[in-house]
């Protein structure tokens, strides 16, 4: 596994994987969404530290290999076909 921790995966209609939905980008895109909506009622910073917290557990080694085999998801794979086929030929 790499260290780019995985929030969520998601297969395509062809069958091919999308890139994964990265937990660094996932909490905070969640905690700006929080923290935004929060502000109504004076709390954006309380919206903001849940919206951080919210999935950290996914970030557990554990998480992230049932990831993988529910999903089929292989990152190493997904990173191997990027280095095989040459940009020019990805479409």
């Amino acid at each position: 596994m790499n260290n780019d921790l995985i929030a969520h995966v998601r297969q395509k209609d062809d069958s091919t994987w999308a890139s994964p939905h990265k937990l660094s980008a996932h909490l905070e895109g969640t905690a700006r969404l929080a923290e935004l909506y929060s502000r109504k009622f004076k709390s954006g910073e309380w919206g903001k530290s849940l919206g951080l917290a919210h999935d950290a557990g996914k970030g557990r080694i554990v998480w992230q290999k049932y990831l993988e085999l529910k999903s089929g998801y292989d990152a190493e794979a997904h990173l191997e076909g990027k280095i095989v086929c040459p940009e020019r030929l990805m479409v």
